[in-house]
Order: structure tokens, then C-alpha cells, then sequence
């Protein structure tokens, strides 16, 4: 009967010491990494820029061809104001004194000067996002960040 007693007991306390040392332990908490956007296309603020740029240079290369339809005309007017005979030099000196086309030249180097800048500016944009587009994979691989949803479809 001791015996009984003893195993029984001893059966108790071994329930009780695994119940209480096999407690389901929470989970360590891992640091959350940082969300980086993977691919730029994704980036909706990136697209907007991009689409923006496309306005400024759209808007640039409708000036400049309104400009030179106005430039031909002018051009037009002048060569007829000439004699018969005379040649592209006689047709650009007088060109270069008519104040209508001096006012067109300026407004078409305007409008070329504008479409550089849009142009350069995409350039910029786009190179510090491919930049920053191969950090973020970088940083990823590494497990430095991890990979961001996408902010807009696909």
C-alpha cells in the first residue's frame, strides 16, 4: 500500500512538473525590419513623378512645334519679300533682321531649353530610384529590411 501510495504520488507530481515546465513559451519577438519598395514601378509616388514629367515634356514639344509652324511661315513671308534671285545667305540675313523671327528664335530656344531640363530631370529621378531600387534588394537579401507590398496594382 505504501508502495501504491508512493508510485501514485510520484505519478502526480511528474504530471504536474511537466504541465507546468512544457507551458507553450511565447514567441521571441523579432525586431521589425524596415519596409523598403523593391521595384520602383511599384512606388505610386515614383509613377506620379514620372507622369508628371511626361506632362512637362509633352508640354515642351507641343511649344516648340507651334514655335517652328510659326518660324515657317515667318520664314515664308520673308523669302517672298525677296527678289527672284536670291539665295539661302540673302534669305537668312534677312531673317536675322526681321524682329518677328528674332522674337521666334528666342521663343524656340525656350522651348528647347525646357524640354532639356524635363529631360535631364527624368534622368535624375530615375537614376536615384534605380539607386535606391538596388539598395532595397540589397537590403533585403541581406535581411536588413524586408520587401514592401505593392502601393498600387500590378
Amino acid at each position: 500500500m505504501l508502495f501504491r501510495c508512493f508510485l501514485l504520488s510520484t505519478v502526480i507530481v511528474s504530471i504536474c512538473a511537466v504541465n507546468s515546465g512544457c507551458k507553450r513559451r511565447g514567441q521571441p519577438v523579432e525586431a521589425e525590419l524596415p519596409q523598403v519598395i523593391t521595384n520602383r514601378m511599384h512606388d505610386a509616388a515614383y509613377v506620379r513623378s514620372l507622369q508628371e514629367n511626361s506632362t512637362l515634356q509633352m508640354a515642351a514639344a507641343h511649344k516648340r512645334e507651334s514655335v517652328a509652324e510659326r518660324q515657317k511661315a515667318c520664314a515664308e513671308r520673308v523669302k517672298t519679300a525677296l527678289a527672284e534671285g536670291a539665295g539661302e545667305e540673302d534669305l537668312q540675313a534677312a531673317l536675322q533682321k526681321d524682329a518677328e523671327w528674332m522674337e521666334l528664335e528666342a521663343e524656340a530656344r525656350e522651348a528647347a531649353d525646357a524640354m532639356q531640363k524635363a529631360r535631364e530631370d527624368a534622368k535624375t529621378l530615375i537614376r536615384a530610384r534605380m539607386d535606391a531600387e538596388a539598395r532595397a534588394v540589397k537590403d533585403v537579401q541581406g535581411g536588413k529590411a524586408a520587401a514592401a507590398r505593392p502601393d498600387r496594382p500590378q
